[in-house]
């Protein structure tokens, strides 16, 4: 059912290495990262907000999505992983359900999403400017913020 534009964007999202990403990482205050694959957004910034004791807010305006997914989601063309996913995370992250049910982007268990990092603030516009001369696509998509009843926050 994926028009042929929409798979070209996923092989081409899956197939983009971080490898100069990773690189520009080196050279800033970044105190985790992960690449987002099977486990989702939601799942993987959940994976860091627990391991350090703190909160993950993610801004989803701000957060990027594949043109297409969101038009997926709206007709439940969604992977089982994504509902297993969202499942997991049922006490561990509060999210607005949405009628169209868009928020199942953040659930999807992608299989080479990019990378989550977490920069200092006093680092993160500088960051993104280099990220960015590179060709990396980036975006600051939310905040890290002391321990909250949820460990990722969806707004």
């Amino acid at each position: 059912m994926a028009t042929a534009e929409d798979i070209k964007a996923v092989t081409d999202t899956m197939t983009f290495s971080n490898k100069i990403a990773s690189e520009v990482m080196q050279k800033f205050d970044v105190s985790a990262c992960t690449d987002i694959t099977g486990f989702g957004l939601a799942g993987h910034a959940y994976e860091m907000a627990s391991g350090s004791d703190l909160t993950v807010i993610i801004e989803s305006q701000q957060t990027e999505v594949l043109n297409g997914a969101y038009q997926y989601a709206k007709d439940f063309i969604i992977p089982a992983g994504a509902y297993a996913n969202m499942e997991y995370l049922n006490n561990r992250c509060s999210y607005k359900t949405s009628a169209d049910n868009s928020h199942m982007v953040f659930f999807d268990p992608q299989t080479s999403g990019g990378l989550l990092m977490s920069v200092s603030k006093s680092d993160s516009k500088a960051f993104l400017t280099a990220l960015r001369n590179e060709g990396i696509p980036a975006n600051i998509i939310g905040q890290v913020t002391a321990k909250q009843d949820n460990d990722i926050i969806i707004l």
